[in-house]
């Protein structure tokens, strides 16, 4: 059944008791290649190049939770995610970790890709 609350986007993303303010300075998803980043949460900002997605996340080799800028074209994917009830409980449950985190090529110079997946 079709439920008008689903077009909400003012829905929690993340885990109670993160304090954006203490984490300093956003930080490139390339500080995270060759590692996997668990994610605490997530957020999105509007940029000169449009609307971007910001996960707050650590990694074994950076434990401190950071405000990890990704590429832009993972907004979509993160709005998916915000918009299925059942996603967004996991990403605050802690259970969305970004895998295989690494730099391609592309027509536009150097991106970075990660595969999606279940702690």
């Amino acid at each position: 059944m079709f439920s008008f609350e689903s077009m909400n986007h003012n829905k929690k993303t993340m885990k109670d008791g993160l304090n954006l303010d203490q984490m300093g300075d956003f930080v490139s998803w390339k500080n995270y290649i060759g590692q996997d980043i668990s994610v605490e949460g997530f957020f999105f900002t509007k940029t000169k190049y449009g609307e971007q997605v910001v996960i707050v996340g650590h990694s074994a080799q950076i434990p401190e939770n950071k405000k990890i800028n990704i590429p832009k074209r993972f907004a979509e994917p993160f709005k998916q995610i915000r918009d299925n009830d059942e996603a967004l409980e996991q990403v605050i449950a802690g259970k969305l970790v970004l895998a295989n985190i690494r730099e391609l090529d592309s027509e536009n110079g150097k991106t970075g890709t990660f595969d999606f997946k279940t702690a």
